[in-house]
């Protein structure tokens, strides 16, 4: 039966549960684990799920071939937590969660529509990219760079606007981050962008990789990251990220480095059937 359980107890179940292409697959338990308050359950064999908190997106891993008592809790789980946030987004492996999906649909009335479907790539082994350029760390006069990159982000990739105060807020804040890095080219622009959102559990995932579109197809998004993998595979830590899976571009950048797939996961938002 599904419970809520401490971070001791999820942690050991996740041990025992999770292969090394599962670790990768669902890094972003490893940042919910570590939240103040996060919500953490699991039946001890079949079903793991995180959420930060009742509004933050729910991660749900369901084991291959889980019995089926396993997606009858898995629909019942998804249907609650739509009730504590309607329009709840949640990712999930698609083929393992599909007979959940189906049993939400039929039993509550509720549709799981994709938002993203995402490929799950670490770097075991870089293919440094050729450098044309350099890293920099963000400062006060890249301020305007960052903010029009976070936007440009959220409409080619999020297909959403980003409020410009938003954007702004973002770059004031990553000024003198060890977290954001930038890609400059010989002339000294600011071409591309990339973030290390967390570290834990041996891995680092970076996201927010944007390249200005006015220079993308020349690999500076490869260089940046390439750039970003050499130390973190030094200090023996795994650089993994999720790729847009409808961006052939990304994905052929980061496998042209070194990053290799493991798996597939999909980013749902549940919304209510018509009648």
């Amino acid at each position: 039966m599904l419970r809520q359980v401490d971070r001791r107890t999820f942690d050991e179940i996740r041990s025992r549960l999770f292969s090394e292409r599962d670790r990768v697959r669902m890094n972003l338990f490893e940042l919910i684990e570590g939240g103040d308050a996060p919500l953490l359950g699991t039946d001890g064999a079949s079903i793991l799920f995180g959420q930060s908190n009742d509004h933050a997106p729910l991660w749900l891993w369901l084991r291959k071939n889980a019995p089926a008592d396993a997606f009858d809790e898995a629909a019942k789980l998804l249907y609650e937590r739509a009730l504590a946030n309607p329009g709840l987004h949640f990712n999930a492996e698609p083929d393992a969660v599909q007979p959940a999906l189906e049993l939400l649909r039929d039993r509550h009335g509720l549709c799981a529509e994709v938002v993203m479907p995402m490929n799950a790539y670490a770097c075991p082994t870089l293919h440094p990219a050729i450098s044309r350029g350099r890293l920099l760390s963000p400062a006060d006069e890249h301020q305007d760079t960052i903010a029009a990159l976070l936007s440009q982000l959220a409409e080619d990739g999020e297909h959403s606007a980003i409020p410009a105060q938003a954007a702004r807020s973002f770059a004031e804040a990553m000024v003198g981050s060890s977290k954001l890095f930038l890609w400059a080219v010989e002339s000294g622009e600011i071409v591309s962008m990339a973030m290390l959102a967390h570290q834990g559990g041996g891995m680092a995932r970076i996201n927010t990789v944007v390249t200005d579109r006015s220079h993308r197809g020349s690999g500076y998004a490869g260089m940046l990251v390439s750039a970003m993998c050499a130390p973190l595979l030094q200090a023996q830590t795994l650089p993994m990220l999720y790729a847009d899976a409808h961006n052939p571009a990304s994905n052929r950048a980061y496998q042209k480095i070194g990053f290799v797939p493991f798996g597939s996961v999909t980013e749902y938002r549940l919304e209510r059937t018509v009648p």
